[in-house]
């Protein structure tokens, strides 16, 4: 389900909901809708008055989306991607979502200056969203898939024989775009790390949440940060300091996980196998190892976090690629037998739902300093350095 909020008048917003009601997971009632919409537009669109579903805003169509989120760059994790695409959308809809659009029969000085004011007044030319996704019975955390982003752009266009219509919508995190103030830092070692972090991202109105393993953790260096974005800032704190940060952009709250393997900072959030063998474990669509200790996978959709890990059990009883790879302290039993599981770190992720599926893509690594390091050079300047090279 998606649910955009436009502007109406004043403070408040108006709800328009796409459910696809043809889909057995998608079948929301009136009084859910609000529920969903209340929740999810007071978490983006704070201090505005989210206006009732009205009914007539409520329309099944058939759609596809794309969501994404990566933080295998320091950084990354401030990012979001959101994509959709509306068949055969009534015009009503398209009016509700359309963005004004810029012609090119302006003068350069003109559009500059309304794409400028367009910009410094987002909440009113840009309208807000969310998706849901309904988890998987089989899914460890039951709740809802929730995330929230900002519409950019919107386009209607006609395939080549125009039978079939098209409405894009292009989002991206809200905070993203916002965060602009600029802090400098002077991190002590003799200090707990968290707790001037929390002092730093503090004067943005950003929240630092850690788990209590990194409470008492020391920085490695005492060193002063030049002024920059307060989020930028903890980024590069945490690359000093092996650690990464997970930015959420709707309850502007960063995560600070540690990059050291087995690292108590980081929590299991679901258990996924091959095929169907270990009791309650999410599926597998597909799996293939990437750069020796890094793999692709698709499987049933779930909540991820990133740089929190998946428990990946082989239950296909051949060793095969997971041979090397790090296993999870304790084995996994399943019926009469036990199966081996391997943790993956998920370094970013992809939702895609649609009609055909609904599925999470995800990079995971078993190894947090191969994930990080160019393996290939290390191997090359071993050969030659035999070479006398």
């Amino acid at each position: 389900m998606l649910i955009f909020y436009t502007p109406s008048a004043g403070i408040a917003l108006k709800p328009v909901v796409i459910c696809d009601y043809t889909r057995s997971d998608e079948q929301y009632s009136i009084p859910q809708i609000q529920t969903l919409s209340n929740s999810l537009g007071i978490l983006q669109n704070p201090g505005k008055l989210i206006l009732p579903v009205d009914p007539k805003n409520v329309y099944s169509l058939d759609y596809k989306m794309s969501y994404s989120h990566g933080g295998a760059e320091y950084g990354d994790s401030l990012k979001t991607k959101f994509t959709c695409q509306i068949v055969n959308p009534p015009q009503k809809l398209v009016t509700l979502l359309n963005i004004k659009q810029y012609g090119s029969s302006q003068n350069i000085e003109t559009l500059s200056d309304t794409l400028t004011s367009a910009i410094l007044d987002p909440e009113i030319q840009f309208p807000t969203g969310a998706f849901v996704i309904k988890p998987n019975s089989n899914s460890k955390i039951p709740d809802t898939i929730k995330r929230t982003f900002m519409v950019y752009s919107t386009t209607f266009n006609y395939d080549e024989r125009r039978t079939n219509a098209f409405l894009t919508i292009n989002g991206a995190a809200f905070d993203s775009m916002v965060v602009r103030l600029e802090f400098a830092a002077n991190i002590d070692k003799t200090k707990p790390l968290i707790g001037q972090l929390r002092d730093l991202a503090s004067g943005s109105d950003l929240k630092v949440n850690a788990l209590p393993a990194l409470e008492t953790l020391l920085p490695k260096v005492s060193k002063y940060y030049a002024p920059q974005p307060a989020a930028k800032l903890i980024n590069q704190v945490c690359n000093d300091n092996n650690l990464m940060s997970d930015f959420s952009s709707a309850e502007k709250t960063i995560t600070i996980k540690s990059l050291t393997p087995n690292s108590a900072s980081s929590v299991q959030t679901e258990v996924l196998c091959f095929t169907g063998k270990v009791p309650g474990a999410l599926i597998l669509n597909q799996f293939a190892l990437q750069n020796y200790y890094s793999c692709d996978v698709e499987s049933e959709a779930f909540d991820a976090t990133l740089f929190d890990y998946v428990t990946i059990c082989d239950d296909t009883g051949t060793a095969g690629q997971f041979a090397e790879l790090n296993r999870v302290p304790f084995p996994i039993p399943a019926g009469a037998t036990t199966v081996k599981g391997y943790k993956f770190y998920v370094l970013q992720y992809t939702y895609e739902d649609s009609r055909v599926k609904t599925i999470i893509k995800f990079r995971g690594t078993n190894n947090w300093l191969l994930s990080n390091l160019k393996l290939d050079n290390f191997l090359e300047a071993k050969i030659y350095s035999g070479l006398g090279v």
